[in-house]
């Protein structure tokens, strides 16, 4: 019987990373655009965000327009 615990014990810790990794959400990263998913973007924004424009509201009010315009890139 220890010499299953002994075993068993190391395999779960090993396991449970493979467990959490098997339910995170898949964002695509590193896939590269398709020219319609860019057309399908209103606007991009720089780097250093000057094409920004120019807006106010709380984060509750600007969610839905994240999650239909930035979403796709930042998940």
């Amino acid at each position: 019987m220890r010499c299953s615990l002994n075993l068993l014990v190391p395999l779960m810790i090993l396991a449970a990373p493979a467990a959490g990794l098997a339910q995170s959400p898949k964002y695509n990263v590193g896939t590269p655009l398709s020219q319609e998913e860019i057309r399908s973007f209103d606007f991009m924004i720089g780097p250093q965000g000057q094409q920004l424009p120019e807006g106010h509201g709380t984060d509750k009010e600007g969610s839905p327009m994240f999650a239909k315009r930035c979403e796709v890139c930042h998940g």
